[in-house]
């Protein structure tokens, strides 16, 4: 039975991972954290530190890894963000190599791209110019696991807006989901013409275990709207968060402000040619799914 090391094992990603693979029955997996994530194997561990080898530490051979390990702070001022994430996947990537691993799967992010702007395309092979220390870190971390990590095939995706059970209460879905449960009046701006691309981490899951699967190297923007469409917007978005709070008494107040307006796909030329078939979970789904917990 092969094995499976998931990095940030108890975060909003990794825990989903976790539960997907050990679903499958056929692999065995071992999550690792800062925090404790739930039943064993369960590493409990900083990884800007060394990867300690043997009893009571990391495995001596390790088949795959999925790295989802990392210090989420798009807004972050403070360089420790680039210290600790590079720090981390400079470890897991040493210990990918000493342990023999045959699949490397890296969870990066759109973020590298910079700020999504009006109508604009971001595929793979466009420059990233990341605005935020998230994305700088993001951007350098992939570089640093493709440097150090030949021949392993090793897979970047770069993950759109993610939605999932654990997400962080700041983010724009969970923040509209408490104005509605305090009867709280909501202002949208743009509701028409801005769009969120968005991800369901039930599918990152399914794409780390297909790309695991068909040694899929390279980079990859993983979002979940279908080819040859288009993100939600807004106003659809918030209209999926109030059917989960239907009693709700709020007033709604509808804004255009046009300049700043945000409408960016990302879509992926690499994954339709490597792992076809892949459905994605409809947005009104995965939105029901993440905040289902917080009812």
């Amino acid at each position: 039975m092969p094995t499976l090391l998931v990095t940030g094992a108890a975060g909003l990603c990794g825990r989903e991972i976790v539960n997907h693979f050990r679903r499958l029955d056929d692999w065995e997996v071992i999550g690792c954290g800062r925090r404790s994530g739930g039943r064993a194997p369960f590493l409990q561990h900083d990884l800007t530190g060394e990867l300690p080898v043997g009893p009571g530490g990391f495995p001596p051979n390790i088949d795959a890894i999925v790295h989802a390990a990392a210090v989420i702070e798009e807004g972050a001022t403070s360089y420790g963000i680039i210290d600790s994430n590079l720090r981390g996947a400079f470890n897991v990537a040493r210990y990918a190599a000493a342990a023999g691993a045959k699949s490397f799967i890296n969870l990066s992010s759109v973020a590298v791209y910079g700020s999504p702007r009006c109508d604009a395309i971001y595929v793979e092979t466009r420059e990233a110019r990341p605005v935020t220390l998230y994305g700088l870190s993001k951007l350098l971390a992939e570089s640093l696991l493709s440097a150090l990590l030949p021949p392993l095939p090793l897979c970047h995706l770069r993950l759109s807006y993610v939605l999932g059970r654990g997400m962080k209460p700041y983010v724009v879905t969970n923040r509209l989901h408490d104005q509605l449960r305090r009867d709280e009046d909501v202002v949208i701006d743009n509701p028409d013409t801005s769009r969120i691309p968005f991800i369901d981490t039930r599918d990152i899951a399914k794409a780390c275990e297909k790309a695991i699967e068909h040694r899929v190297e390279g980079t990859c923007n993983l979002n979940g709207t279908p080819p040859g469409s288009t993100p939600p917007t807004l106003r659809e978005i918030f209209e999926a968060i109030r059917e989960v709070v239907p009693d709700s008494r709020s007033q709604i107040e509808l804004r255009d402000w046009p300049a700043n307006a945000v409408q960016a796909v990302y879509p992926s030329e690499l994954l339709e040619q490597k792992l076809p078939g892949l459905d994605f979970t409809g947005f009104r789904e995965s939105i029901r799914f993440a905040l289902e917990q917080r009812e």
